[in-house]
């Protein structure tokens, strides 16, 4: 038997009943797994296959072990190229429809709920900062708008997509301020008379109140809804679009107003009011609390 120790139906037996592997052999042998694998084949065992264990399950301290090995392991760039010229021109199984292991129901009942992966704080955040600051390419929207085509969220799914962003969770909070009042005297007299003022046109842009769908918004220019009834100046028509604009970027749309007010002549803000630094430092201080928000 030359270095072996162990007569040839012993090391049969091991590999063929007990079903042993070649590196288990080895080990118990004293040898190289190699000379056990020539010596089978001498004895006319046949060798099984790589991925003869598909369909066993491993046990949870093997499972362990092969975690802790994989820790930080990244692939170097010449492994890399090698995987993917060993898959060069072999058929990948098709993963969709029913083939897709993620429809499985036991799959699926295995991640759901607490069990995401993406529940668990650092993955979120893993994952969050990786995609952070990445725009998407054109190809890439382009496929996402062909896959979403047609579906819609449940009302499950919107409820909880509602109560995500309600209140302060939303990025344009603005302390609970769309609650607040309107001043009495900002009527539906006093809205077309501004309509009637502008001609029925877009301040913003020349949309107008036909080309709208619909009678035009009448917007307060300092975002005050408890006044600017006693100055007429301060509303002004906008189309819903302009009108959308303005509420989600107020630094910027006080800019576009600023012009409107220092050159209209009708326009007296009073000797002692110096309303251009009061807006310019009450927006300014809107646009820190929407930075501090979205950080």
């Amino acid at each position: 038997m030359g270095k072996l120790d162990l007569p040839e139906n012993t090391i049969v037996s091991m590999y063929v009943a007990e079903r042993k592997t070649l590196v288990e052999i080895s080990e118990a042998v004293k040898c190289h797994p190699s000379t056990i694998e020539r010596r089978l084949k001498k004895l006319g065992v046949q060798i099984r296959p790589p991925g003869w264990m598909a369909g066993k399950p491993h046990t949870n301290d093997t499972k362990q072990k092969m975690s802790i090995s994989h820790v930080g392991l990244e692939f170097s760039e010449e492994h890399r190229k090698n995987l993917s010229a060993a898959k060069l021109g072999v058929p990948q199984p098709k993963m969709r429809g029913a083939n897709n292991p993620m429809k499985r129901p036991e799959i699926i009942a295995k991640f759901k709920g607490e069990n995401n992966p993406m529940k668990r704080p650092e993955i979120a955040a893993k994952s969050g900062a990786a995609k952070r600051g990445i725009p998407r390419s054109e190809e890439t929207k382009k496929k996402l708008s062909v896959a979403n085509f047609g579906h819609h969220h449940t009302e499950e799914t919107k409820c909880k997509i509602g109560k995500s962003i309600e209140g302060y969770k939303h990025w344009n909070w603005q302390g609970g301020i769309a609650r607040l009042p309107y001043c009495p005297k900002f009527n539906n007299r006093l809205k077309e008379e501004i309509r009637i003022a502008h001609g029925r046109t877009c301040f913003l842009c020349p949309t107008t109140e036909s080309e709208n769908g619909r009678k035009l918004d009448v917007h307060h220019a300092d975002f005050n809804k408890g006044q600017g009834c006693r100055h007429v100046w301060n509303l002004l028509p906008l189309c819903k679009k302009c009108h959308s604009h303005t509420t989600n970027n107020r630094f910027e749309s006080f800019h576009l107003l600023a012009n409107y007010w220092a050159m209209n002549p009708d326009i007296q803000f009073g000797a002692n009011h110096d309303i251009y630094t009061y807006y310019l430092e009450r927006n300014s201080n809107d646009k820190r609390r929407k930075d501090r928000r979205t950080r």
